[in-house]
């Protein structure tokens, strides 16, 4: 039976920021950072290993969704992370289909000012990358990211390459 797997994918862009002080503004040319600030989390059933690190290696059987969801570690408070790109090892798509982004409305809760025990529920837009798993075997794929300030400026473009085995 296909299952999804969930990535969350939180970026800590205050330090990202501080290190790579002139990123890129150019998209064709992300700045390649190192996986030590981005944090990726799965359910444990789909971790080969890394989970929380910036190298989740992940397992998926072959039908298998995955969808990627990106966020700063102040949830969009100071600055906002946006997915932009895919690029993987497997150029032809032969294993993991090339990933796009989708956009959905979700009903979000939210806590009620009112009663704190029973949430309200909102209408919100969610967008997450998806990429459906076609063949056995292990592909490694660079997300290119953006940072964005709170008044919606780029801050610059960035790139890390995390991992997936897909097997049966």
């Amino acid at each position: 039976m296909s299952r999804v797997i969930d990535v969350s994918i939180n970026f800590d862009t205050e330090t990202i920021l501080k290190k790579f002080p002139n990123p890129s503004k150019d998209p064709n040319k992300p700045t390649f950072i190192p996986p030590e600030h981005i944090y990726m989390v799965t359910y444990q059933d789909n971790v080969i290993a890394g989970q929380a690190g910036g190298e989740l290696h992940l397992k998926g059987r072959v039908g298998d969704v995955i969808r990627w969801r990106e966020t700063s570690i102040s949830f969009g408070f100071e600055q906002s992370v946006i997915l932009y790109g895919f690029v993987s090892t497997d150029p032809n798509h032969q294993l993991l289909e090339d990933p796009r982004a989708l956009k959905a409305k979700v009903q979000t809760a939210v806590p009620n000012a009112n009663n704190k025990t029973v949430p309200t529920c909102q209408v919100n837009d969610n967008y997450y990358w998806r990429g459906d798993l076609l063949a056995q075997g292990q592909v490694t794929y660079h997300f290119k990211f953006m940072i964005v300030d709170r008044d919606c400026k780029c801050c610059g473009y960035f790139e890390w390459d995390p991992f997936i085995t897909i097997t049966n």
